[in-house]
């Protein structure tokens, strides 16, 4: 972990930079990050600090706007229980949250996220009809599902992970019976099925807060080959207003 102190960070990006953008002291990076959401580039800085959080944010509200950020929200809440602060500069947009988790005792994590406002504003667009897919990329080695939607493709370049996300009105019967009989076809093993009745008994007094959320309903399979290891879920949509199944792709390289 390296100490930044008032050094500047200068990753370069083809559409995203961290310019003149620095961090507090007694703060490190635990770790750097980039993903493609939906085909756009997000890069992340996830810090640890031994200053407050009100310390920290009273940095970055002092520090940005002398280099050209212009403070877009100093009290946001992006997730619920988590607050972030938001600027803009040009076409980056860049946001400090703070989640909502307890980390080491005596530091305080936080991460830095910038994106593009241009990608930003592509992404919230509706898409036009059923049955078009958001932007991103299938995984070549695995069956997809007939006539299902691409709703999100997430790529994590350090660790090798991508996770894609497709909806489709066919039963969770018909989306496991799919991918166990064709699996194997695409040169996979499955290794072991899982209900989701365990993982909703662990998570019991959770969802039962969660105002028109549904419990997990579904099943997953996962598979493996020489090359990389999947879990394939498939559960009703979150949201008890709408009628679709959800199907979850999480890949990794070994």
């Amino acid at each position: 972990m390296l100490a930044f102190g008032a050094l500047f960070l200068l990753i370069a990006n083809r559409v995203l930079a961290w310019e003149e953008v620095t961090l507090p002291s007694q703060t490190t990076v635990v770790k750097e990050d980039e993903l493609l959401l939906n085909q756009q580039a997000r890069k992340y800085l996830y810090c640890r600090s031994s200053l407050s959080d009100a310390e920290i944010k009273d940095f970055f509200l002092r520090f940005l706007p002398t280099v050209g950020w212009q403070v877009d929200c100093s009290e946001c809440s992006k997730r619920k229980g988590d607050i972030s602060l938001s600027f803009t500069k040009g076409s980056n947009k860049l946001n400090i949250i703070f989640p909502n988790i307890h980390s080491e005792k005596g530091k305080n994590d936080f991460m830095a996220v910038i994106t593009d406002t241009n990608n930003e504003a592509e992404l919230a667009e509706p898409i036009a009809k059923e049955g078009e897919d958001y932007p991103g990329k299938d995984i070549a080695s695995l069956p997809r599902y007939p006539k299902s939607q691409r709703v999100v493709s997430i790529e994590r370049a350090s660790d090798k992970k991508i996770n894609l996300g497709y909806q489709t009105k066919d039963s969770i019967d018909q989306v496991l019976d799919f991918y166990r009989l064709k699996v194997g076809e695409y040169g996979w093993r499955l290794v072991k099925e899982l209900n989701f009745q365990d993982i909703n008994k662990q998570l019991g007094s959770f969802m039962e807060k969660q105002e028109g959320i549904r419990s997990l309903e579904g099943g997953a399979l996962v598979i493996e080959n020489s090359q990389a290891r999947c879990m394939i879920t498939v559960s009703e949509h979150p949201k008890e207003d709408i009628d679709s199944r959800i199907i979850g792709i999480n890949y990794e390289e070994k």
